[in-house]
């Protein structure tokens, strides 16, 4: 029987689907000492240095503060950079436009020595992996077991310096290796070692008075007359493995790695088809532990368009029912109703069933749909022909004998399709790549001729550990490019003989004069340190067997580091690819001539890292004569309370988004601040010295490379210094005070005044996950709506205490545990790590305290000992009960009743209990189950009493703020609907979509309300984000053009209004409940009205508006962009990154969506242009069209067209996941929560059959 969702669950889950975004072309700015521009008319001393004060400056969301503030700062900054540039005056130590630090320059024989270090000193970590005795590397990862590895770009990636210098040396020796491994595959510890061999003495050569450029070219002309190859790890047995691959798939097959399940290397050969596209939703899987969909002898639907009409899957699934086969469907998309009918169809009916995305776009999706047909024999349905999915006939369908569904693709092994047809196809195929004149045509046409003749090799590779198979992967990956390599380029004698017996060649090498003849020997001694270095690895004397080789004739005789003989290198099996040798050695002389003929290198000079004083709102740094930082964090409270030390928060603004401005800009952009900022930066002009920002602890288990979070500190201590009360105000840029806080009161179900316990401070306690499984978007919405309340807390001025805590040991880790055969306190700690990831991700703050059940089973046995004390509990044969009967207060919170929860719905009924409603706080052990000794005998804490023991040990009996999710109000309770329908894994989430852009689209919802969940939200969230930081980065631009104007002009009056207003409405919608939405509604209105108002203006009026100063228009931006960063900071939406990085990261994001590369989208734009050029507006609108389904708009300037990922219209009734509520309960007391009713849990199931549980 199949089973039909209810209207509700219509879209469920699917995939979001992909846009696009433009990568932000960053201005290079030069950082060189110059001296200032000379003037025709009069002449004038260059000024000294002027301090500067680097102001944080970050765009909020436009969603979130309007269009108005964004537009007047677009318009600010156009019209400031239209109104002339004046040159900058730069000094070595001055802090320069958007790089906020000073900078230091090194010059010639230091600059070159500095750079040699770090180069030498990376290149001896590398060298060591060379050859079959290469010794083995430890790298410590900042989360998880150190990694082992043989692999020489592995571990040149994981090298940094502390010095600038030395850094800048050992990256481009990086530069080098990823070079290579990107073009061979392999050969990079080579390309290492050679670029130290040649950069070593082209610095002696230099040093001694040789001439740079005749060194370079002496270099150069030597390695055009050298071919060589170098092997890194050749091993016989992998050899064997991959030789076996090659042959049974050859040249036009695929090869794949994979970890193996035992000892021993497998090599596991089919015939079949690879898709790039895996399963639409991750509730298809049905092997957990793999979290793979296996098929077998599936019926294949292959569908060119999206899959949406209910109708047609119920009929094809009542097909696959009837036939008893398992179903895959391949089409565009599958949404709305069809996905949720094939899911609660394989969740609640047990039909195997499985969707997938075809892969490619455009022509090639069709082809590539083609070609799965023929292999399958089934047909396409396609409207093309006439066909659609209510027509459809039984033949139609294909069938192979299994499929494979990842989350990253697809493998359908022995087609049943006929084979003549699948070898003319492949000829149609080869006949077109010889046709094609178009490199990507080429590209695609060979992965289709791969996936269709080739078939798939999978080579299992096993190992006794992890780490074993790990490095054994890394050296079999390396082997397997280097035989793709030989099979486009050929082989030579393997071993670094072929690069040592080419340095002979080199002797007959005219050369013009005497310096260029020593760059062509530094050439040819450089050609014998891989066989130096593959011979002394292997425990002998490298220059002895150098020397050997070179007395010798025969040019295929080496060194067998394996043996410890000299052997005839090709016969023994020892070869080089020539493409990884010429790379490698090609590779390495140009960087190392670009190193050698160095001059200068200019880096960003260290900030002093000391220990930050106790202070909450904001730091301020001075070093030297230039102020180089002012972390700004919030107004006071307006109640006048100081805020208090907070030293885990990280700040609300980063230094990565600050603007630089010289001292003369210090006076009016304070203007725009609030009181207590202008006490700062007064501070700051008096150069008052304080301590610069530390490094706060990372969360667990999070690189604090990754970490770029500052500590705040206060700033009561600087306000007692400046003489001034809190509530003084100075008149220029006086702001109005947040409102009074409300927040919403689960007990009396209002929102009511918040007035904490203990004046400035707040304790608050929110309800943890239970980390049996990845996080998913639940907990996204919860975490990240208490994280806003978290930092608004904060910004406020209280000194918060937040606790959250983990019940990581629990009935459902314990059975999960088991499935996977792992222990249950080893998984919990892996899911740990892997929520903290993810809180990471969404710029979550670390809580205060983050406690563990298992941490505190002495405080959860105290506590219950009080409540049996106290007559409220009763022990049977071992385990402990609450008894509700004796605790009149019971259900006071959800205003239920005892009399409405029938047994069973939550709580198994036991008939030991007095009270079918009663439960368990104590566990007996039971077999195989982690257990602990207490009064009652060995067991473990029973359902949620440790949430009573670890709030009131951290915060005592009675504390400020209890968070949770709505259905934490109602008893925590067994749902597998709610389960099992939660929603998109939020890692899914984050792979496709910026962090920051599932942050914006979860607040655009207020707390308490449900979320529209789909993908055109999520990529109007993320449209709206990549609009939010190009706009800022546009503005940080423009200020910097105009670094140096002394202005002194107070800033526009309309514009200053506008900042006070915005500042006003925000914090007014905030101290309202947390109502962004509210926000958001208001400043759109301000936007309307901002635009109905400029439309009015008169001529005049706009004749005056252009005769501003655009030392006016600067300082307008600098407010703009300083009220913008308050409140993005609040929210928690600033990048970790710099701005043009986040937008980067933007676009990778929507290329990954679309499923196409930069290359591929710039040459459809080309294609475009092209189309324009000739007038083909049909084929410019087509092109444009079908990069607008993939969310990407093309923008048409003067300059050329650009794209960026599009804000798609958010139309009424596209709800598709409806998602939990969250509750605020405000000084909460302890109480239990019975079981639901029947009635309401059916009424659950279907009005929030996806509501979410944290816990």
């Amino acid at each position: 029987m199949l089973l039909e969702p209810p209207r509700v669950l219509s879209s469920l889950i699917k995939s979001p689907r992909p846009p696009l975004f433009p990568p932000p072309q960053e201005k290079k700015k030069s950082f060189i000492a110059q001296p200032p521009p000379r003037r025709r008319h009069h002449r004038r001393s260059p000024p000294p240095p002027i301090p500067s004060l680097l102001l944080s400056s970050s765009l909020v969301p436009r969603s979130l503060l309007g269009s108005a503030m964004y537009r007047a700062a677009a318009s600010l900054a156009s019209k400031a950079r239209q109104a002339g540039s004046s040159a900058r005056q730069v000094g070595s130590r001055l802090a320069l436009s958007r790089s906020y630090a000073a900078k230091d320059i090194k010059f010639g024989v230091e600059a070159r020595a500095l750079m040699l270090r770090g180069v030498e000193e990376l290149a001896d970590a590398v060298k060591v992996t060379m050859g079959p005795k290469g010794r083995n590397v430890v790298i410590e990862q900042s989360y998880g077991s150190p990694k082992v590895t043989k692999d020489g770009v592995t571990v040149a990636k994981s090298i940094e310096f502390k010095d600038r210098v030395k850094n800048v040396g050992a990256s481009l020796v990086k530069q080098v290796a990823n070079a290579t491994n990107d073009t061979a595959g392999d050969g990079t510890t080579c390309a290492t070692v050679l670029t130290k061999a040649i950069f070593t003495e082209g610095c002696k050569s230099v040093a001694a008075g040789m001439n740079a450029m005749d060194l370079r070219r002496g270099i150069s002309m030597a390695v055009d007359a050298v071919v060589g190859t170098i092997s890194a790890n050749g091993e016989r047995e992998i050899g064997e493995l991959i030789a076996k691959a090659m042959e049974k798939v050859g040249k036009e097959g695929v090869i794949t790695i994979a970890d193996g399940n035992t000892l021993y290397n497998e090599l596991e050969v089919v015939e079949g088809m690879k898709l790039d596209r895996g399963y639409i939703s991750p509730y298809f899987v049905t092997n957990p532990k793999t979290q793979k969909c296996e098929l077998d002898d599936p019926l294949i639907l292959i569908h060119d368009k999206k899959v949406s009409n209910l109708h047609a899957v119920v009929k094809v699934l009542e097909l696959a029912l009837k036939k008893q086969r398992p179903l895959l469907i391949v089409a565009e998309d599958v949404e709305s109703e069809a996905l949720g009918t094939l899911i609660i169809n394989k969740l609640r009916a047990g039909i195997k069933v499985c969707a997938v995305k075809a892969p490619g776009f455009g022509e090639n999706r069709k082809a590539n749909l083609q070609d799965l047909a023929i292999l399958t024999g089934g047909e396409v349905i396609t409207e093309e022909l006439g066909m659609n999915l209510e027509k459809f006939e039984p033949q139609m369908l294909g069938t192979c004998k299994k499929v494979t569904v990842s989350k990253d693709d697809t493998v359908i092994l022995d087609g049943a399709g006929d084979k003549k047809s699948i070898e003319e196809r492949a000829e149609q195929i080869r006949s077109a790549i010889e046709l094609s004149t178009s490199d990507y045509d080429k590209e695609k046409l060979q992965e289709r001729l791969a996936k269709l003749s080739g078939g798939v090799a999978v080579l299992k590779i096993g190992g006794a550990s992890e780490a074993e198979v790990g490095e054994k992967k890394d050296r079999v990956t390396d082997a397997l490019n280097a035989t793709k390599a030989a099979v486009e380029e050929g082989i030579v004698p393997g071993g670094g003989v072929a690069l040592l017996y080419a340095s002979k060649e080199l002797d007959k090498l005219p050369t013009a004069n005497f310096d260029q003849k020593i760059g062509v020997q530094i050439i040819q001694n450089a050609l014998k340190t891989p066989v130096h270095t593959i011979a002394s690895n292997a425990g002998v004397e490298g220059a002895v067997v150098v020397g050997k080789l070179l007395e010798q004739d025969n040019t295929d005789l080496g060194y067998d580091a394996a043996k410890g003989e000299y052997v005839d290198m090709v016969k023994a099996g020892i070869i080089d690819p020539l493409k990884v040798i010429r790379t490698a050695l090609v590779d390495a002389a140009s960087v190392s001539s670009l190193m050698t003929t160095t001059e200068s290198i200019i880096v960003e000079i260290p900030k002093e890292e000391k220990e930050a004083p106790a202070m909450g709102g904001m730091e301020l740094k001075v070093g030297g004569p230039n102020l180089h930082g002012l972390f700004l964090q919030g107004p006071l409270a307006a109640s006048g309370v100081r805020p208090t030390s907070a030293a885990r928060t990280p700040p609300l603004c980063r230094p990565h988004h600050r603007v630089a401005l010289p001292h003369a800009l210090v006076r009016e952009a304070c203007a725009c601040m609030s009181r207590s900022r202008r006490i700062l930066a007064c501070a700051a002009a008096a150069a008052a010295v304080s301590s610069p920002p530390r490094l706060p602890r990372a969360p667990p288990l999070l690189s604090t490379s990754r970490a770029r979070l500052f500590s705040p500190s206060s700033l009561a201590h600087e306000i007692a210094e400046e003489g001034r009360s809190v509530g003084e105000e100075e008149p220029r840029g006086k702001r109005p005070a947040a409102a009074e806080l409300r927040l919403f009161d689960t007990r009396t179900k209002a929102a009511v005044p918040f007035r904490p316990r203990v004046e400035g401070k707040v304790a608050m306690y929110v309800c943890g996950v239970t980390p049996y499984d990845y996080s998913h978007v639940g907990h996204a919405r919860a975490y990240v709506a208490f994280d806003v309340l978290f930092r608004y807390l904060k910004y406020l001025g209280y000194e918060v205490n937040y606790v959250r805590n983990f019940t990581d040991i629990d009935d459902k880790i314990i059975k999960r545990a088991n499935e996977a055969g792992e222990d249950a306190i080893s998984l919990s700690s892996r899911f740990i790590d892997e929520f903290h990831r993810d809180m990471y991700e969404l710029q979550c703050l670390p809580p205060t305290h983050e406690p563990r059940v298992t941490k505190h089973i002495e405080q959860t046995i105290d506590l219950i000992t009080k409540i049996m004390d106290n007559g409220k509990a009763y022990t049977i044969e071992g385990d402990v009960y609450f008894s509700v009967d004796n605790f009149p207060d019971y259900l006071s919170l959800s205003g239920r009743k005892v009399d409405q929860n029938r047994p069973g719905t939550r709580v198994a009924v036991d008939a030991r209990k007095q009270n079918p409603a009663d439960f368990a706080l104590w566990k007996s052990a039971k077999e195989g189950e982690p257990s602990w000794e207490s009064p009652w005998g060995r067991g473990r804490p029973g359902w949620h009493i440790e949430c009573s023991a670890m709030s009131a040990h951290y915060l005592g009996n009675v504390f400020d703020i209890h968070g949770g999710g709505k259905d934490l109000i109602f008893p925590h309770h067994e749902n597998e609907l709610a389960q099992s329908q939660a929603a998109y894994p939020e890692s899914e989430i984050i792979s496709l979509y910026h962090p920051m852009a599932l942050r914006l689209f979860l607040m655009r919802t207020h707390y308490r309300s449900d979320v529209n969940h789909s993908d055109t939200a999520l990529q109007f969230a993320s449209g709206r984000l990549y609009y939010i930081y190009q706009t800022l980065h546009d503005g940080e631009e423009t200020v910097s053009l105009y670094g140096e104007h002394k202005l002194e002009n107070s800033i526009p009056a309309d514009d200053q209004k506008l900042i006070e207003e915005n500042h006003s409405n925000i914090l007014e919608k905030m101290s309202d409940d947390l109502h962004t939405t509210a926000a958001l509604d208001h400043l759109m209105k301000l936007q309307q009205k901002l635009e109905h108002q400029k439309k009015k203006q008169s001529q005049k009026q706009q004749q005056q508006q252009q005769q501003k100063k655009p030392e006016d228009y600067i300082q307008a931006l600098v407010a703009l962009q300083n009220e913008v960063t308050d409140k993005l900071s609040i929210l928690g939406l600033m990048p970790m990154s710099s701005l043009a990085e986040a937008l980067k990261q933007l676009k990778d994001k929507a290329l990954k969506r679309a499923g196409m590369t930069a290359e591929q989208l710039q040459q459809m734009i080309e294609q475009r242009t092209l189309a324009r050029k000739n007038k083909d507006f049909a084929e410019s609108d087509r092109i444009r069209t079908e990069l607008s389904a993939l969310g990407i708009a093309l923008m048409d300037e003067p300059t050329g067209t650009l794209w960026r990922p599009s804000e798609p219209e958010l139309a009424e009734g596209s709800t598709i996941i409806i998602h939990r509520k969250d509750h605020i309960n405000l000084a909460p007391k302890y109480s239990a929560s019975p079981p639901p009713n029947r009635a309401a849990a059916n009424q659950y199931k279907s009005t929030h059959a996806l509501l979410l549980n944290p816990a």
